[in-house]
């Protein structure tokens, strides 16, 4: 079971010295610091034996979530998404708020109320594998790659990929495919930070020298905005609220130092984003000129319709905004 993360940085980010080089996301699998105390993990993170449940080592932060459970052996067994306060050795879950869990018998349950049912010809046998798409509102099942059109719905808050099972003689492999984190800019924002704290320590020894707001806030410029703003356009756009919090926070921080006003995180990301929509606009050759392109008889350039939130805030569809204002 492993998270597939593949970014293309080349046609939509700015180049420059505050480049920072993106980590390989790590795997996912099930978590032996959250299971069921007569629970056993074995084959990598990827079966468990025993009775009890056992979350996943990543939440579902994608808009939209997809993993699978392959059915390892008959038995007691359920399968879903719930919180980390969830009881794991508490056997079937989906009796309370925490879980909402599709349970060996095709019903599906969260807060002991049955939300739905699979058709009594259309339960998982020994073999079969159940996939799992969960958007944050519904979830629903796959069975074999087939939809089985049964929604369910009522979980609140961060939410895991978890299976629980019953007895040791039932086994439940988990996960051959999660694409669970997608593409979190989290770790990469912790490095841009982290690299931009370093530069404020000579921010402050030149203020202690005497160099006046000018230079200091040149000096701001060239290290610590160059940093923040390296490859912009491609990342800040996905980065959640607290991501944002963060990358802020420095900026307000070299203000404070250098006495002078500097420009927020976002007003520098949407300054990005207007140069360089400019620069494919006025380049015939560019490799994304395709993308932004006039309307027939109008001065407005045409905007895809955007289904999902990642695509709606990555930098094509923000950058027609800009040149449509």
């Amino acid at each position: 079971m492993a998270a597939l993360f593949t970014c293309c940085l080349g046609c939509c980010g700015d180049g420059g010295t505050g480049h920072i080089p993106l980590k390989e996301m790590p795997n996912v699998q099930l978590d032996t610091h959250h299971m069921g105390t007569d629970v056993v993990i074995v084959k990598s993170g990827r079966r468990i034996c025993g009775t009890g449940g056992c979350l996943a080592n990543a939440p579902l932060h994608q808009n939209k979530s997809y993993f699978e459970f392959k059915i390892q052996s008959t038995g007691i067994w359920g399968i879903g998404v719930a919180t980390q306060k969830v009881n794991l050795n508490q056997v079937p879950m989906g009796q309370d708020i925490n879980s909402l869990v599709l349970r060996h018998d095709g019903s599906m349950y969260h807060n002991n109320e049955e939300k739905n049912r699979l058709p009594a010809n259309s339960l998982p046998q020994e073999g079969d594998i159940v996939g799992i798409t969960y958007d944050h509102v519904e979830l629903n099942l796959y069975l074999n790659g087939k939809n089985m059109h049964c929604p369910a719905s009522g979980i609140r808050g961060t939410v895991f990929p978890v299976v629980y099972g019953e007895c040791v003689c039932v086994c439940v492999c988990v996960c051959t495919q999660l694409h669970a984190q997608g593409p979190s800019w989290s770790k990469h924002t912790k490095t841009v930070v982290k690299r931009a704290r370093q530069n404020l320590s000579p921010l402050r020894r030149l203020k202690r020298f005497g160099m006046g707001p000018q230079i200091l806030k040149r000096f701001y410029s060239c290290t610590i905005e160059s940093v923040l703003t390296g490859w912009i356009t491609a990342w800040y756009g996905n980065c959640s609220a607290s991501d944002h919090k963060v990358l802020q926070r420095v900026v307000r921080t070299a203000q404070y130092i250098t006495g002078a006003k500097l420009p927020a995180i976002q007003d520098l990301y949407i300054r990005q984003c207007e140069r360089k929509a400019h620069k494919i606009v006025r380049d015939f050759s560019h490799p994304s000129y395709r993308f932004i392109s006039l309307l027939s008889h109008s001065k407005l350039y045409w905007s895809a319709k955007s289904r999902t939130k990642r695509l709606l805030n990555s930098f094509y569809p923000q950058a027609i905004r800009l040149l449509n204002n």
